[in-house]
């Protein structure tokens, strides 16, 4: 039996603030992250960015298939545009 451990770094910042925050997001106001990920479609890693700006209502997303500097998925829209992702999915 083989066992192979891949260390991928990533960089996640994220800024809160009270007095412009709301509580149902724990008074998050940006969130950044940066760095490789593993793709179950290509089964290789890819560089993701992702940042989430609830004060400006703005949400940008970018991956990268570093191997053939391919860009796989580009995302820029408004916050409150940006539904039926992730955990906002409809389940049937």
């Amino acid at each position: 039996m083989n066992w192979s451990i891949e260390i991928i770094p990533c960089i996640r910042t994220t800024i809160t603030n009270k007095k412009d925050g709301k509580k149902k997001h724990k008074y998050i106001v940006k969130e950044y992250r940066s760095g490789f990920e593993h793709s179950h479609k290509l089964n290789r890693p890819v560089f993701k960015v992702r940042e989430i700006n609830r004060r400006y209502n703005e949400y940008y997303e970018s991956v990268i298939d570093e191997q053939n500097d391919e860009v796989i998925h580009f995302c820029h829209e408004s916050l409150t545009d940006h539904f039926g992702h992730g955990s906002a999915k409809k389940k049937n």
